[in-house]
Order: structure tokens, then C-alpha cells, then sequence
């Protein structure tokens, strides 16, 4: 018999993993509460076009499925855990794969341990789109094995340890990733008027191993479309980093950055495609902060 997979928030990671699991002929049910609101039409003919039926409500999705994969916000995470809990079985598989804090993750687990379902705490390891339901996982807890031996096509490291011992390594992996992101970002905020952005990039490629301009493109490219998620997930590495008496200050700083380029509207702006370059994501800052001077009373 085939598992039935029911996939809690569809947005990209939600929907690549739904749509490749869909594609190789699993059973995948998904709820996002955006299938009531302005895009859910949307939404919902996405969900129609990768073979991804919607449910109503969480309590259709739990009772459509064995499996849930929970992909959303880390400040939902709670608040979905005790919208599911009530509908769970113990025969229920529970997989955690938001990017939280380990001390969040044990609340998630706290909520979910009742019901008797198995639950496992996933790191996912790599940028969902390209790789789908094969994305590189790391889980660990309860349900860690059961997970991973899920004939489904899910690609399953187990990690030895309690739920969050997953999710730290992310987090980790996170501060390095989202880090350089946020100095990328203010590197080419400040660089590109002054001329020397290209210049610096290609002098840092022989002195390091990597085309640093094609690394500014793909991770401002991330900011561009999914700056606010970014700056939420180096918020909870710094409350990771407090949990453990190291002060994040770099993690601070980073979210702070992600943070004031999505308040630029650089989410709206890219919503429906990538950008070509990293200038490109610095023209649109700078076209959003000339707008916001514009009509500040007073300004010149």
C-alpha cells in the first residue's frame, strides 16, 4: 500500500517536495491557510497542476494521510502542532521540517508527544526546488528511523539524538549561509554606487575558491524572493546561539539586514520571477528607498 502523504504549508519547499512526490505516484494532500486568502486561486491551481489534491481544513489533511510533513513559518510552528494534535492517531508519522531552534522543535514536540504519534525533527539540508522530495534531509527523534525507511523516495540521514539535534545543525549550517547573504547584501548595497562591486568580486575569486559574483547572484537572488523567511531563520539560529550563552551578534546583525531589504518590497517586486543579478536586486533597493524619501514630508 502506498503512503499517504499530507503536506501542511505550500509554499516553495511545499509544493516542490508535494509536486515530486505527486510526479512518482504518492498519494500528497496539502492545507495551507493561503488557500482561503487573496492567492488562493492560485495556490490552489498550482497545487491542481503537480497532482496535489487540497484539503479544507488540517483536520481533512490529517485523516487523508499517514505522513504530515509541516513546512511553515517557525512563528506558526506551535500554534499548527496544537491545530493538528486533536486530529492525530498513533499510527500518525509527524515530520518537523520548519527551520527552528532546538528549544522550538521540543515545543513542537511537547505538543505533539501526546497523541502518540511519531514524530521527527528534519533539517532539510540544501535549497528544496531543485532537488523536490529528494532534497538531502537530516532528522533525528522518535520517528527519525520510520522516516526514513518510508518507500517514498525521500532522501533520510538519521541523526543519533532527541528532536532538535536535527535542527541545531541546520540552524549552524543557516548562520553560515544566511550570514554571508546579509554581508553580501550590504557589501553590494554599498559597493555598486561606489563603483568597485564587480571589481572586489573578481579579486576575491582568485584568493578564494568560488566565483564570488555568480555567489552574489544566486544569494541575493534568494533575498530578493524570500528575504523576510531568511531573516526569521537567523533570528531563531540567534536564539539558538543565547540558548547555548554565546551572544549572536553577527546573527543579529544578519536577520536585521534580511529584515530591511524585504521591508523594501523587494518580495513584491521579484514575486513572480528570479532576478538577473545582484545589481538588479541593489536597483530595486535603491529605487524602493528613493520612493520612501519621496514621500517623507520635507524630503529633497
Amino acid at each position: 500500500m502506498t503512503t499517504r502523504v499530507g503536506i501542511v504549508g505550500f509554499g516553495e519547499a511545499g509544493a516542490a517536495i508535494g509536486a515530486g512526490l505527486a510526479e512518482q505516484g504518492v498519494p500528497v494532500t496539502a492545507y495551507d491557510l493561503r488557500f482561503d486568502g487573496p492567492d488562493g486561486r492560485a495556490l490552489r491551481a498550482a497545487a491542481d497542476r503537480s497532482g496535489v489534491a487540497v484539503a479544507a481544513d488540517i483536520g481533512s489533511l490529517a485523516s487523508r494521510a499517514e505522513v504530515v510533513l509541516c513546512l511553515v513559518t517557525s512563528a506558526a510552528a506551535v500554534a499548527v502542532a496544537e491545530a493538528l494534535a486533536p486530529q492525530l492517531r498513533p499510527d500518525h508519522l509527524v515530520a518537523d521540517l520548519n527551520s527552528t531552534s532546538p528549544e522550538l522543535v521540543r515545543r513542537v514536540f511537547d505538543v505533539i508527544r501526546p497523541t502518540g504519534a511519531a514524530f521527527v525533527d528534519v533539517a532539510v539540508m540544501a535549497a528544496v526546488p531543485p532537488h523536490r522530495h529528494r532534497v538531502p534531509m537530516l532528522a533525528s527523534g522518535p520517528g527519525a528511523a520510520r522516516l526514513a525507511t518510508l518507500d517514498i523516495g525521500l532522501q533520510v540521514e538519521v541523526l543519533d539524538g532527541d528532536p532538535g539535534a536535527a535542527s541545531a545543525v541546520k540552524l549552524l549550517r543557516s548562520l553560515l549561509i544566511k550570514g554571508l547573504e546579509a554581508l553580501l547584501l550590504e557589501f553590494a548595497v554599498a559597493a555598486v554606487p561606489l563603483g568597485g562591486a564587480d571589481r572586489v568580486l573578481q579579486s576575491i575569486k582568485g584568493t578564494l575558491p568560488t566565483d564570488w559574483k555568480e555567489l552574489a547572484d544566486y544569494l541575493l537572488g534568494r533575498t530578493a524572493r524570500h528575504g523576510r523567511r531568511r531573516s526569521a531563520e537567523l533570528a531563531q539560529v540567534a536564539e539558538m546561539l543565547r540558548d547555548v550563552g554565546v551572544e549572536p551578534w553577527l546573527a543579529d546583525a544578519g536577520a536585521r539586514r534580511l529584515r530591511w531589504a524585504a521591508e523594501h518590497g523587494l518580495e513584491t517586486r521579484f514575486r513572480d520571477r528570479d532576478p538577473g543579478s545582484y545589481q538588479e536586486v541593489v536597483a530595486a533597493l535603491r529605487a524602493a528607498a528613493a520612493g520612501a524619501d519621496r514621500s517623507t514630508p520635507g524630503a529633497q
